[in-house]
């Protein structure tokens, strides 16, 4: 099994990062292959750190300022590296964007992960609502609060405190 851990937010010291890292981590010491995706320059210590735990990390920048190549771009590397699972983390409709690039590279279990209740960009995020629908197959929420926010009446599941463990079966 091959797993891609997307950020929609910059990949450095913040909750949604630290939730990414640990469970990267977790996943590589059950032998299965994760690797991040950041729309960000790194830092050094932190990939350090996920290359030791054989993580390897992409980054594609541009996500704001120039989506269409950015999505280009994510789609280019979903085909070539071939994954099975495509995990985004985020907090608005807007992660259509990379669960429709995991769509077209045949990606086949697409998940979107809410970690809020609110978006700085409630207009696009209304937008895309349905695109959003068509290309999830798997809800999760870092909460009930995030969950139903973000995926309304459709079912979610709750990671608690934000680890994997057990409860994941991909």
């Amino acid at each position: 099994m091959k797993i891609l851990l997307v950020s929609t937010n910059n990949l450095s010291d913040n909750g949604i990062s630290t939730f990414i890292i640990n469970n990267a981590k977790l996943l590589s010491k059950k032998k299965i292959h994760v690797d991040i995706l950041a729309p960000n320059e790194v830092a050094k210590d932190i990939k350090n750190e996920l290359e030791k735990n054989k993580i390897k990390v992409f980054e594609i920048h541009n996500r704001n300022s120039n989506p269409k190549q950015y999505f280009k771009r994510l789609i280019s590397l979903l085909k070539r590296e071939k994954y099975d699972v495509v995990h985004v983390n985020g907090s608005s409709n807007i992660m259509s964007i990379e669960l429709a690039a995991a769509f077209f590279a045949g990606v086949k279990v697409r998940i979107a992960h809410s970690h809020n209740t609110v978006t700085e960009h409630e207009r696009l995020h209304k937008l895309l609502h349905v695109p959003f629908n068509m290309f999830v197959n798997c809800r999760v929420a870092c909460n009930e609060a995030a969950g139903k926010w973000l995926f309304n009446n459709k079912p979610f599941i709750v990671i608690d405190n934000g680890i994997f463990g057990s409860v994941a079966k991909f």
